[in-house]
């Protein structure tokens, strides 16, 4: 017995123990399984990181606008891109490397026999209504323009395509009822030859005077040919009387469509203005999903939809989120993903579904070995709609897809492999960088790219069990290691001490630190390739911060003293990854900044937003920017948890705003999340309303960026305390929070 005893009390002690590890590990299985079980809510101010120096202030006011800029006035899905430019020129046809700024009809109107202009301003009627306005002062008189199109009369883009009309009304306004004359000259500069016809008030095609270019309301006082040195330039000059009456009010009519016509009286027109403003605020495009405290941010928001749309066209049916409306209204491989990641987010997931596979049929820009970041992308805006929509039996209907793309990344790494000598053995073969880099190089822009798509294919396979996954994993970890030897070769180390990786390789021509930067930020988010400690990567993002001007990284695109103005967001969203709220907030300002007064981004510009000027305006890959931004500030997936108000403005928290985000698409299933701040600003209520589709280990409500510190927090009642609470997730959760104000 005295020998038994032992080995008896061992066995209770060893099934004892295993009997609570399978207790525990039933516990943990029960509850990953059960996506409406318990899970961690935090609310909490933590602390504030990154850095501090030249954060810009959170006021939007546009004052980094571009001196010049443009904007599209045509219909949602509309094939007639009718662009009005920031002097009030209406113009027609972009053809690109053109001599008419790329236009092959452009309508300019001034004051005085020369088209002399004076002081201007213009606006749009509002965020939602892409009627702009001009006014032009000098001599004591001032000219109001405004330019809008055509609101449909019928159903079917082809329908009404087909009838579309543009209206550009002028008013001369004496000041007061001054008794001043004047001389209004419309200079119109075309490839084609027109020619006035006075019988009918018609400009019609000089090779074929029976088809009308537009009506004038009344014809013009005289028509004057002008000396050109390209082209064709007619002057239609109108003398304005010395009294007030119908001679102060010029109409031009423009039939775009071939069975387009309209009546040409002001107030016919004028009542079409009436059903293009209604039409326009009738319209259903998405502004619903997000409501911001900022006036000026909301407006930002709405038109970036608005342009987003005005840009979009359809092809055989289904709908081409396109980047813009002249030199890249096209979908290209880079801006896609971006562009149907935001209207997603809006809740268009099903348009933007056909947008994604139409895409993938093809798109603009290069492709092949020398991009072969686009087989990244493609893989990212795959794995990425997949799990915003949880549509699993989609995503295994463009298994083939994945499987090519995936395939065609190690392919690509398999050509390296012929000399172990060359700095990219293993990596990517040279291609084009894009984003500032031009040539062909040997570079880790593509690298960096179709490491993030190698990685999505990995989880997708793992989400679909799917027997690939093996294989792909290893092909990855043999990658990064990889890609780990090259940059530690390749680290440089900058004139302030900034350890980090150039774009380019050893051995090629040598390029600004910050140039081509654009993937490397993508790399940190949402590519999420580095830990957070990674010394590179935080070595990399100090070199960057280092190179910054009006908010924005200086340099990083085509123009070596330029801002490439949309980048904004992704060094915003790679701070954000990093921890650095407030640097991320700081910068959504500084990007929305550099906006022009008529709501949208030109690609680039240089510093005090003087020419040149690089890119399509509106560009909306800056519009899609704008919405991923104000989603990501607010609500951010950080692996198995959702984290909310990470990058709050603290802006957004003055007494009486409020704040709404409703059924916004996560990894998770719909987050719904409201702030209200107490009018006295000493209180918050903040409601969310959790996804249930996939399971979440913790909620994460960030506090730290209201400008005070919490006092108390309850959540449904509850006491919160630093460690969390446990609650079910099959419901909303009611935050309550006192601040020492």
């Amino acid at each position: 017995m005295q020998v038994r005893t032992p080995r008896l009390l061992a066995r209770i002690v060893v099934w004892i123990g295993l009997g609570l590890l399978l207790a525990a590990l039933g516990v943990f299985l029960l509850s990953a399984g059960d996506p409406g079980g318990a899970a961690a809510a935090v609310a909490r101010a933590f602390a504030l990181d990154g850095p501090t120096a030249g954060l810009e202030p959170q006021t939007l006011d546009f004052r980094y606008a571009a001196r010049e800029w443009q904007t599209c006035i045509g219909l949602s899905d509309d094939p007639h891109k009718t662009m009005v430019l920031s002097d009030g020129s209406v113009c027609y046809d972009y053809h690109e490397g053109g001599y008419f700024g790329d236009y092959d009809v452009r309508l300019t109107a001034g004051i005085g026999a020369d088209g002399e202009r004076g002081s201007s301003s213009q606006r749009l009627w509002s965020p939602r209504v892409p009627i702009v306005v001009t006014e032009q002062r000098a001599g004591g008189l001032t000219l109001h323009q405004e330019a809008w199109a055509g609101a449909p009369r019928v159903a079917g883009v082809e329908e009404w395509a087909r009838r579309r009309v543009d209206y550009l009304w002028l008013t001369v306004d004496r000041g007061g009822g001054g008794t001043g004359q004047g001389t209004v000259a419309i200079d119109l500069r075309s490839r084609e030859e027109y020619v006035v016809r006075f019988a009918d008030t018609a400009i019609a095609y000089a090779k074929d005077p029976n088809r009308i270019f537009c009506r004038m309301s009344p014809s013009c006082t005289r028509a004057e040919v002008v000396k050109a040195r390209k082209g064709h330039h007619l002057r239609l000059v109108y003398e304005i009387g010395a009294h007030e009456g119908a001679d102060s009010q010029i109409l031009l009519t423009f039939y775009r469509g071939r069975d387009a016509f309209a009546q040409t009286s002001v107030e016919e027109a004028l009542r079409e203005r009436d059903r293009a403003v209604a039409h326009w605020e009738q319209l259903d495009l998405p502004y619903d999903r997000i409501l911001l405290p900022d006036r000026a941010a909301q407006s930002l928001l709405e038109a970036s939809i608005r342009n987003i749309y005005q840009s979009r066209e359809l092809k055989d049916g289904r709908p081409a989120f396109q980047v813009g409306p002249t030199c890249y209204r096209s979908t290209w491989a880079a801006d896609g993903p971006f562009l149907l990641e935001a209207v997603t987010y809006l809740g268009e997931a099903p348009d933007a579904r056909q947008a994604l596979e139409l895409q993938l049929e093809g798109e603009g820009g290069p492709g092949g070995v020398k991009f072969s970041k686009k087989a990244g992308l493609r893989l990212w805006m795959i794995w990425r709609h997949a799990q915003l929509t949880g549509d699993w039996k989609w995503l295994r209907d463009m298994w083939p897809q994945v499987k090519a793309e995936a395939e065609r990344i190690a392919a690509y790494r398999q050509m390296t492999r012929v000399d172990a000598g060359q700095a990219n053995y293993g990596l990517m073969p040279a291609g084009f960088g894009d984003g500032g880099l031009a040539g062909l190089h040997r570079e880790y822009t593509n690298v960096h790219w179709t490491l993030v798509g190698l990685r999505c294919a990995i989880d997708m396979a793992a989400r679909l069990d799917a027997p690939e996954e093996r294989a792909w994993r290893t092909e990855y970890e043999d990658y990064w290691r990889t890609f780990e030897r090259a940059r530690r070769r390749d680290k440089r180390e900058d004139e302030a001490g900034n350890v980090y990786v150039p774009v380019t390789m050893k051995g090629e021509q040598e390029q600004l630190p910050q140039r081509g930067a654009w993937t490397f930020l993508h790399a940190v988010y949402p590519g999420r390739l580095f830990e957070a400690d990674d010394t590179l990567m935080r070595g990399t993002m100090a070199m960057l911060d280092a190179r910054q001007a009006e908010g924005l990284i200086l340099g990083t695109g085509w123009l070596d003293s330029g801002l490439w103005t949309y980048a904004g967001s992704f060094y915003a969203h790679a701070h954000l990854w990093c921890g650095h709220g407030r640097k991320a907030a700081a910068t959504f300002y500084a990007f929305a900044n550099h906006a022009c007064p008529l709501l949208c981004w030109r690609e680039e510009q240089m510093p005090a937003g003087e020419a040149p000027y690089v890119g399509d305006m509106p560009h909306n890959w800056a519009s899609a920017e704008y919405i991923r931004l104000v989603r990501h500030l607010m609500i951010l997936e950080r692996g198995r948890e959702l984290h909310l108000l990470e990058g709050l403005p603290q802006a957004w928290t003055a007494p009486g705003a409020r704040i709404g985000m409703t059924e916004i698409p996560t990894t998770f299933g719909l987050t719904s999340l409201s702030v209200t701040m107490a009018d006295d600003g000493r209180s918050a209520r903040i409601v969310v309303v959790p996804p249930t589709r996939e399971p979440v280990r913790r909620i994460v409500l960030h506090l730290e960026h209201f400008g005070a510190s919490p006092t108390a927090v309850t959540c449904n009642g509850r006491d919160m305390r630093d460690d969390g609470l446990r609650t079910d997730l099959d419901g909303p959760l009611d935050f309550h929070v006192q601040f020492d104000r």
